[in-house]
C-alpha cells in the first residue's frame, strides 16, 4: 500500500500545479496586466486547454487508483498462494522424512518481502 500512495503523490502535485497555472491565467486575463498582453495565444483558449488537461489528468488519476487496487489484489492473491504452497511443502517434508536444503539468500529475501511464514528445513524423524 505505501508504494501505491507513493505513486499517487506525483499525480496530486501535478493537479496542484495545474490549479495554480489556471488561477494565474485567470488572474492575468482579468487584470489585463502586462503578463496578459505578453500572451501570444488567446487566454480563453489557454484556459480551455488547461481545463482539458485537468480533465485528462483526473482520468489518469482514476486509472492509477484502479491499477494500484488491482495490483494490491493480485499481490495479496500471490502471497496467499505462496503461503499455501509453503505450508504444503513443509507438510510434505514432515511426512516424507526428507531433508530440504536451506533457502538461498535470494529465496530468504523473497520470503521476507512477501511476509511468508518462515520455512523450516529440519527433519522430523519419527521412531519406528
Amino acid at each position: 500500500l505505501p508504494t501505491a500512495v507513493g505513486r499517487l503523490l506525483p499525480f496530486q502535485k501535478v493537479e496542484a500545479d495545474l490549479e495554480y497555472v489556471e488561477k494565474s491565467l485567470k488572474k492575468d486575463f482579468l487584470s489585463g496586466g502586462p503578463e496578459a498582453s505578453a500572451l501570444e495565444e488567446n487566454p480563453v483558449k489557454l484556459l480551455e486547454n488547461l481545463s482539458a488537461t485537468k480533465a485528462r489528468h483526473a482520468e489518469l488519476v482514476v486509472q492509477m487508483e484502479e491499477i494500484a487496487t488491482e495490483q494490491k489484489r493480485l499481490m495479496d492473491s500471490v502471497v496467499a498462494h505462496l503461503n499455501t504452497y509453503a505450508q504444503l511443502a513443509q507438510e510434505l517434508q514432515k511426512t516424507a522424512d526428507v531433508e530440504v536444503p536451506p533457502l538461498t539468500a535470494q529465496e530468504q529475501e523473497a520470503v521476507n518481502v512477501l511476509h511468508l511464514p518462515p520455512v523450516t528445513t529440519e527433519v522430523h524423524n519419527e521412531s519406528k
